[in-house]
């Protein structure tokens, strides 16, 4: 009953998005599919912690010490693991070490359900795998999945709290003027600040930025997963970068999800970044005022599912103003639209995107993986043409990151 509950609240979510949203405004519609996701997760979470409760509750005596501990710190881990989305509602200058921890659980919980289904599929195939069928059932299976988890969890967090790795591209870019050969751009993407991810970390991205010395600085969108009135304190490391060339942005789904996306480029246009909606600039060399490249942006696609009125992606509109002559580089925070964009054989030699975060934790990564037609690094798509896709510089909810990694991407465009 509770997973058909959970199929159910599902497809009713879906149901809503497809026909009931498309009623309501954009800038509402949003508070209202947040609260009834939540619904469905906490649905998830709660016949997840049952199920769990009856396999793990038996492995301490329950008449000792010991086994009142063990039940007490499983209460705790289960109702933790509930709090996790609800901080998504709470957002602070510098997260709150509770949300942290209860992010923490959710996940964990997560990933306990895949490492017990794991054995347990093993254990339904004995036959080819040589398991027990029974071996799932007994108490040291249940311990070393437990412990599994606690290294592999153990093991995201501390990865996920490193500094953004810096990582260099050098991308041959046709039609790009020799005056303008050797110019680097620092692409971040995917900051989410929130409930897991503050004004103390936005600060170390920055300082890592600033240190590359770009001569341009691209934010790919997903800066944000609150307001500006709850995180404008958060973002004010962003006031701190500068390059010759300009700091552009663009917004990814989440500034969506916010329902305050006008204020959000507001605020970046008052930092002094350049906001691409749907728009363009001629980025001209210094040393020869005839030599220039366009970088264009878009919308987020997620403006274009939802009718977020006066955004939508309009590729033909962002390229106006540049031509098939010059260079020109394409910032969209979804690889889906990179692919559309390719697809209309817009002259352009490189797309920057993000979005993906690479999965952020495996195995979550594998539905991520098959969704996106570009999922993590740089492509090579024909003779002239690039996609990049950073996999974030942090991440989104969860602090975790395993099979990937916080990045700050230095590319450096070489003319050909």
């Amino acid at each position: 009953m509770k997973a058909a509950s959970i199929i159910i609240g599902l497809i009713s979510i879906i149901l809503v998005d497809f026909i009931v949203f498309k009623s309501i405004d954009g800038k509402k519609k949003y508070k209202l599919y947040r609260i009834q996701l939540s619904l469905v997760v906490h649905a998830l979470l709660f016949t997840l912690s049952r199920y769990f409760w009856r396999r793990l509750s038996p492995l301490a005596h329950s008449k000792s010490v010991a086994g009142l501990l063990w039940r007490i710190f499983l209460l705790t881990f289960f109702v933790m693991s509930q709090m996790g989305p609800i901080f998504s509602f709470y957002n602070t200058k510098d997260p709150m070490s509770v949300a942290c921890f209860a992010w923490i659980c959710c996940a964990s919980e997560l990933l306990l359900f895949f490492v017990v289904g794991l054995l347990d599929l093993l254990c339904f195939f004995s036959k080819y795998t040589k398991v027990s069928k029974s071996f799932s059932r007994t108490d040291g299976c249940m311990w070393t999945c437990v412990i599994v988890t606690i290294l592999y969890t153990s093991f995201g967090y501390f990865n996920a709290m490193s500094p953004p790795t810096v990582v260099r591209q050098t991308i041959p870019i046709a039609k790009l003027p020799k005056s303008m050969d050797g110019m680097t751009i620092a692409l971040l993407s995917d900051i989410h600040l929130g409930s897991t991810v503050g004004f103390t970390m936005m600060e170390t991205a920055v300082k890592i930025t600033k240190a590359l010395n770009p001569d341009i600085v691209v934010l790919a969108g997903d800066l944000t997963d609150g307001s500006v009135e709850e995180l404008k304190e958060a973002a004010l490391p962003l006031k701190d970068i500068s390059a010759p060339y300009g700091s552009y942005f663009v917004t990814g789904n989440h500034e969506y999800y916010t329902s305050d996306v006008e204020n959000w480029m507001e605020l970046l246009e008052s930092f002094g970044f350049h906001v691409l909606h749907n728009s363009n600039l001629r980025i001209h060399s210094k040393s020869n005022k005839n030599d220039w490249f366009c970088i264009f942006g878009t919308d987020d696609k997620q403006a274009e599912l939802i009718g977020y009125e006066g955004h939508t992606v309009n590729l033909t509109k962002a390229f106006s103003g540049c031509d098939e002559h010059h260079a020109a580089i394409l910032v969209t925070h979804q690889p889906n639209i990179a692919k559309r964009a390719l697809n209309m054989n817009i002259p352009l030699q490189l797309i920057l995107s993000g979005h993906t975060h690479a999965g952020q934790i495996f195995p979550f990564s594998i539905p991520v993986y098959l969704g996106n037609p570009f999922y993590s690094g740089l492509y090579h798509y024909d003779s002239k043409r690039y996609v990049y896709v950073s996999q974030g510089t942090y991440f989104y909810g969860w602090p975790l990151r395993t099979g990937s990694y916080n990045e700050i991407t230095k590319i450096t465009l070489k003319s050909l």
